[in-house]
């Protein structure tokens, strides 16, 4: 029921740095089961399926042509775009008219990278000082659609910080999902490492449905992986990016699912209701096996309008076939 998309990834033949050249970014995308690739080199309009199809690695992944438009005042990664379309204009200091452009080009999903890099104080949420107490941005207006809170090489120290930035904006009315992402730019940063697990109807790598995905990834139909799977169902009914109305009956039961490979050790499962971690449960693992295991967890229905998100925390992968940036694994799901 998910497709699992990688939606910032660079080649050394079209951004110009790094040292993946477009050949070996296919077969890197291939050997990490990425399945909705996205091209966004820097202000370049990247089409891998020429390339992919040479290799015979069709089969494998939709290949779809992005652009990080890169500006002075922030990185956005959108998409879809037709190859030999124009390129939007990366020129300015505006992020309503930025994206207003973006989107003018075709692109149906515009996403905030890293929005704490190259720190968190000049980053954009830090730059245009991000208040955690009222979601105000000062200079600038949240138009995107989606925000990196996991980017596998530009990982923070504190897993939490970005979801925190988050949850401000949630708090504050703006309509933001979460993506996850590697931002490979080498071969061995692998791509996929952190990445998006997108609702779909087919499970056939090569046939995805591009609009369909946008879609969900515009609706929050999707839940960010750093190592570990975490889906959310609200009362048998509500997942990510769904609005559960009240009934009948004074409590909600969400059942939360984690799984991860044998080589991660999930610890750690919280529920946030509008930025307040209200539940927390230990993750029993057994050494050397994968785990998947769906918790329950009852809260008492609340006396306004929230949302709920879920989000599992780990240790790192601990081996050299998937280094890492930091010790830790996470996942998460997008809001209820």
């Amino acid at each position: 029921g998910f497709v699992a998309a990688d939606t910032h990834v660079h080649t050394l033949t079209f951004s110009g740095h790094g040292d993946s050249s477009v050949e070996e970014r296919q077969i890197t995308l291939a050997g990490e089961g990425v399945e909705f690739a996205v091209a966004t080199d820097h202000n370049h309009h990247t089409d891998y399926r020429p390339t992919q199809r040479a290799l015979g690695l069709s089969a494998h992944y939709t290949a779809v042509t992005g652009n990080e438009v890169t500006t002075e005042v922030g990185h956005f990664n959108a998409f879809p775009f037709e190859p030999t379309g124009p390129r939007a204009e990366y020129r300015g200091d505006d992020w309503t008219k930025l994206v207003a452009g973006i989107r003018e080009r075709g692109a149906q999903v515009v996403i905030l990278n890293h929005p704490r890099w190259p720190d968190v104080a000049t980053g954009p949420f830090g730059r245009y000082r991000l208040d955690a107490a009222t979601g105000r941005l000062f200079g600038q207006t949240f138009c995107a659609d989606a925000t990196e809170l996991v980017n596998s090489t530009q990982l923070l120290d504190d897993p939490l910080l970005l979801f925190r930035d988050w949850f401000a904006l949630l708090n504050a009315g703006v309509r933001v999902f979460a993506v996850g992402s590697s931002d490979s730019h080498t071969v061995d940063e692998p791509v996929g490492q952190g990445r998006t697990y997108v609702r779909s109807t087919s499970d056939d790598p090569a046939t995805i449905d591009v609009d369909a995905t946008c879609t969900a990834l515009r609706e929050g139909r999707t839940s960010i992986a750093l190592g570990l799977f975490t889906t959310i169902r609200v009362n048998d009914s509500a997942s990510s990016g769904d609005l559960l109305r009240r009934s009948s009956g004074a409590t909600i039961t969400a059942q939360v699912r984690v799984a991860s490979a044998h080589w991660f050790t999930p610890r750690e499962l919280v529920l946030f209701r509008n930025g307040e971690a209200v539940a927390r449960r230990p993750l029993e693992t057994t050494a050397g096996r994968p785990f998947d295991a769906t918790t329950t967890l009852t809260l008492d229905w609340p006396e306004h309008d929230a949302w709920l998100v879920a989000v599992a925390l780990g240790s790192g992968s601990g081996g050299p076939w998937w280094p890492m940036q930091q010790d830790y694994s996470l996942g998460a799901t997008n809001p209820v």
